[in-house]
């Protein structure tokens, strides 16, 4: 106490609670300008206290986009597995967020394979579809560095047959997808595996279902 009431008189000429409180807050701030660490420290403890509520807010937002460039395989599976042969895929993926848990999400890819019937043809398969991701364990856009998801969707499969005496033919297909994503602030690395169901038509004319499994990897980036 009577260090406080010296320094007071010291600072002022005379002694007083006002005096002695003026005394304190110009001692801490000739302090902190002296340590601009302390300064640095207090920013950084501030910039915490208030980064829950920020990234809360952000977990909240919809309309959030992502952009995919997508690589992988296709395998043909079922009773037709043997008409087509498998590929490498590549293709695009855009996404919007609808709600924190659900995103709409429109994806293309191109396999080259081969069509065998009657005779072995080069074929360009185009697939095209759009769905819903659903997210059961963290928003989709929120910060969590592993995201899970499942999908559903359905689009259409367009066969561009190499051989000139062949026309394209296009059918309508149905996927179901699971898979995650890890993600390092705005860029992601995805994997998904799909199971589509469509049809395909034999050279006799009959109309059949297919099915078939394309496994994809790929880099995406968020935009907020």
């Amino acid at each position: 106490m009577q260090s406080r009431v010296r320094r007071a008189i010291a600072d002022c000429g005379y002694w007083s609670p006002e005096c002695e409180s003026a005394s304190a807050r110009e001692r801490a701030r000739r302090s902190l300008s002296r340590d601009p660490m302390i300064t640095l420290l207090l920013l950084s403890l501030s910039a915490l206290a208030l980064s829950p509520a920020v990234s809360h807010a952000q977990d909240d937002r919809t309309g959030a986009l992502a952009m995919h460039v997508l690589l992988g395989g296709f395998v043909p599976t079922g009773a037709l597995r043997g008409t087509v042969s498998n590929g490498y895929a590549i293709g695009a993926q855009i996404g919007m967020a609808i709600t924190p848990r659900i995103a709409t999400v429109a994806t293309a890819f191109v396999i080259q394979t081969k069509y065998r019937a009657a005779n072995v043809v080069e074929v360009t398969l185009v697939q095209y579809d759009a769905g819903l991701e659903f997210t059961p364990g963290a928003p989709h856009a929120s910060t969590h560095r592993v995201v899970p998801f499942v999908g559903l969707g359905a689009g259409g499969r367009t066969f561009d047959f190499r051989d000139a005496g062949m026309a394209s033919r296009t059918y309508p297909a149905a996927y179901v997808a699971a898979g995650s994503e890890i993600r390092l602030q705005r860029l992601t690395f995805r994997m998904e595996a799909r199971g589509y169901a469509s049809r395909q038509e034999l050279d006799a004319g009959v109309s059949v279902t297919r099915t078939d499994v394309a496994g994809l990897v790929g880099l995406a980036v968020h935009f907020r």
